[in-house]
């Protein structure tokens, strides 16, 4: 039988920042295997470096130290390129604070990662409206981020980190705006054949 690869393996992971004279090590030593599909949570406090990892894995970021490997892509050195390719066809991420472009609508700002990677238009609307569908919001396609609530807005920003159909969802702190039933929906449209990774000041819903 052969052996199924991890997900994410980081060995020996350390990110560092210069903060006047002092060096602030957000990350030191990491090592971390996480396999096959379905969620897994990082909880800690603020400032514990739980976004600054979800950032690395993501390749939103580029380590101090030690090996990054994801969905069997070693990110260790490759070009930004290669990086950007990355990002676009194996990683969806949820950011903290969306990230929505604000003068699209939730359906273009769920279509355009689609665009970059050449799905074709009526595969890119009717894959947005769906994914809008489910996370509750097939009535607002035509809203902007600034006619559209705090919960609403992560919403769409997990929507849009679905968009592509990526292995893995990075997520931080994805259902902070939303309520309980809201975030049992949104973990049960992430997770199926993928693997999430969510980070969390507190226990996830």
């Amino acid at each position: 039988m052969s052996e199924t690869k991890p997900v994410v393996r980081l060995k020996d992971l350390a990110k560092y920042y210069q903060r006047g004279s002092e060096v602030v090590k957000a990350l030191d030593g990491v090592d971390l295997v996480i396999d096959g599909t379905g969620m897994v949570a990082i909880i800690g406090p603020s400032g514990s470096g739980k976004s600054t990892l979800l950032h690395l894995i993501g390749a939103m970021d580029r380590p101090t130290r030690g090996e990054v490997i994801v969905a069997g892509q070693a990110l260790n050195g490759l070009p930004e390129k290669a990086l950007t390719r990355f990002r676009r066809q194996t990683v969806g991420f949820v950011f903290q604070t969306f990230n929505l472009i604000p003068n699209l609508t939730a359906l273009e700002n769920v279509t355009l990662p689609m665009e970059f990677n050449q799905v074709p238009k009526e595969e890119r609307l009717r894959r947005a409206k769906h994914l809008l569908d489910q996370v509750g919001l097939g009535h607002r396609l035509t809203h902007r981020p600034g006619e559209l609530s705090g919960g609403e807005q992560q919403r769409v920003a997990i929507a849009r980190a679905l968009a592509n159909d990526p292995p893995l969802i990075l997520a931080d702190e994805p259902t902070g705006n939303l309520d309980t039933e809201y975030g049992q929906k949104i973990y049960l449209t992430c997770s199926p054949g993928r693997r999430s990774v969510s980070c969390s000041p507190r226990h996830s819903p």
